[in-house]
């Protein structure tokens, strides 16, 4: 029997943890301009940390307590094979709306709407526009590329490791990828993760922190993968979101993340008895 490869591993800290768990520090003052990206509504300044901002600092602490919540967790929820039994009942529309509804409602109060940017300043300082043809272009040709860096990793992953360490790893993305059983919950569970967590990681953290320390903050924060290979997945991949956010706008990077979960959730449904063709190419 073939080894599962996992299924997008990023996506599981999403179901399995508090939604409190990714969420975007308050509404950061500028500090010191390191460089420009001028894209149509995706505009941004990488301020960089300051540490004589009271409010960078606080942002910096949060992101700390963040962190060693989700290890507290994950040790006292039994590891990995806590998250796996977390899967064992079926997701449901609204469970997944009830995790992506807090980053998105934080996200939008911590950039400041209401307070000192309106709607429309603060789509802007989001990101969230209307994308490009070439963003979308560009959106599909990196979540392929994405894919086959995912079955590289999981390949060299699988010769690494023992069979009964790599069942081990990745039962959670398993349970995951068990767990989705229609098109409509593929869809949903792909949409509400991408635009729940780009929106709070690249939307509001990577203007303030940058791509590399925002990327790093999201593979942190799913710390169940601490030590094995899937943390290396989680790093490439959300560096590869970030640069979406960067060379386009929030908009494309939810794209991009959207299409990265959604087609190897969708293919499972459609064609179940491929799948042992889907793990040796790393799409599971």
């Amino acid at each position: 029997k073939l080894a599962e490869i996992p299924l997008f591993p990023q996506m599981l800290n999403y179901y399995t943890s508090s939604s409190s768990a990714t969420l975007p520090p308050p509404s950061l003052p500028i500090g010191f301009e390191v460089e420009s990206q001028n894209t149509r509504f995706g505009a941004y300044r990488v301020r960089g940390f300051d540490p004589d901002s009271a409010v960078h600092m606080m942002g910096l602490v949060l992101v700390i307590y963040l962190v060693g919540v989700q290890i507290i967790n994950f040790a006292l929820g039994g590891g990995m094979t806590g998250v796996a039994e977390s899967f064992e009942d079926s997701i449901t529309t609204v469970d997944l709306l009830l995790n992506a509804a807090p980053l998105i409602i934080l996200s939008l109060v911590g950039v400041g709407l209401g307070l000192r940017r309106n709607w429309s300043q603060t789509m802007q300082r989001l990101g969230l526009g209307l994308p490009t043809f070439e963003g979308l272009a560009v959106a599909g040709v990196l979540t392929i590329g994405l894919l086959f860096f995912v079955g590289i990793v999981s390949v060299i992953w699988m010769g690494l490791v023992s069979g009964e360490t790599f069942e081990e790893q990745t039962e959670a993305s398993d349970a995951l990828s068990n767990s989705v059983s229609t098109l409509w919950l593929a869809f949903m569970v792909a949409a509400t993760a991408a635009i729940g967590e780009e929106i709070a990681f690249r939307g509001a953290l990577q203007p303030v922190f940058g791509l590399w320390p925002t990327s790093i903050i999201f593979a942190l924060t799913h710390i169940q993968y601490t030590l094995t290979p899937a943390s290396l997945i989680i790093l490439g991949v959300a560096l590869g979101f970030g640069w979406m956010r960067k060379r386009y706008n929030t908009t494309a990077a939810i794209a991009t993340h959207f299409m990265y979960n959604f087609i190897p959730l969708a293919l499972v449904v459609i064609a179940p008895e491929e799948e042992a063709f889907l793990r040796v190419l790393g799409l599971m």
